[in-house]
């Protein structure tokens, strides 16, 4: 999804780091390592890789445990730090994962001026993947995933399997799930949960049969789920002893996708694609 003030998105294959830029109503799509002259510079492909937003020819990436920045233009390659095994790229700053205080440390965006982004120490094994969520980083690997605050908390446990891209974030929880489970840890203080809510994280759903994708529901307190070949939305209240789900739309393998700007459910199933609208 594109909204007006984006223009470009990278996603990552197998073998290789993808442009996907927008220019007017066109989308062009470039290699940015795998057909690229970095490819010649690095042998494999760069653990992460992100644009720099003061300059569209220029890129933050990881090589190994090098923190690299690569202008595509000029076709440099400039080791910036070592010892960082994750990254994270804002508009005006940086947040670099330090092997050896074992500390994300903010710094600008020439790599410089860093200090603590908290003040607990967190051995992890690398590489790892950054997001922030308000004043918290949510951190994944391949052993699991975390929730790490500003306020000098150790890091919450999240999730002790390998990570995989099934974890997703609103403004108020962090949902997770694998073909059988679905799992939540809402973000919220205490005094602004849902009046159905106790507890901060909980295991809400356990499926008898296969749970193939999920998404928040758009403006209400459901989420909207593929089980099978049905397409349900799963009440997030829980009171009583469960989480009940309602059929939405069932067909033979159902895929779907909702923006969370409005209550347009877009649906592909059987060769075609159809739009609900939800209530």
């Amino acid at each position: 999804q594109w909204n007006s003030s984006e223009t470009e998105a990278i996603i990552e294959t197998s073998a290789d780091w993808i442009s996907f830029s927008r220019v007017d109503s066109a989308i062009r799509v470039k290699s940015l390592y795998r057909s690229s002259p970095l490819s010649r510079i690095m042998r494999t492909k760069p653990l992460f890789m992100a644009a720099d937003p003061r300059n569209q020819n220029q890129y933050f990436l990881l090589d190994g445990s090098n923190f690299v920045r690569w202008n595509s233009e000029t076709q440099i390659a400039q080791q910036v730090l070592q010892s960082s095994s994750g990254l994270l790229v804002q508009n005006s700053y940086l947040v670099l994962w330090d092997e050896q205080s074992e500390l994300p440390q903010v710094t600008n965006l020439e790599g410089t001026q860093g200090h603590p982004y908290a003040t607990t120490s967190f051995s992890m094994i690398s590489p790892l993947r950054m997001e922030e969520i308000g004043s918290n980083l949510l951190i994944t690997n391949k052993q699991g995933a975390w929730l790490l605050e500003h306020n000098g908390k150790a890091p919450r446990l999240l999730m002790n399997t390998p990570f995989t891209q099934n974890i997703i974030h609103t403004g108020s929880y962090i949902l997770w799930w694998d073909t059988k489970t679905i799992s939540m840890y809402w973000t919220l203080d205490k005094e602004k949960l849902p009046s159905f809510q106790k507890i901060s994280q909980e295991t809400i759903y356990t499926s008898p049969g296969a749970i193939q994708h999920v998404m928040p529901y758009p403006f209400e307190q459901y989420l909207l789920i593929v089980e099978d070949n049905t397409l349900y939305a799963l009440e997030l209240d829980g009171r009583g002893g469960t989480h009940n789900k309602h059929i939405i739309y069932k067909g033979n393998t159902p895929s779907f996708y909702v923006s969370g700007e409005d209550k347009t459910l877009y649906v592909y199933d059987n060769g075609s694609l159809f739009t609900i609208e939800l209530p």
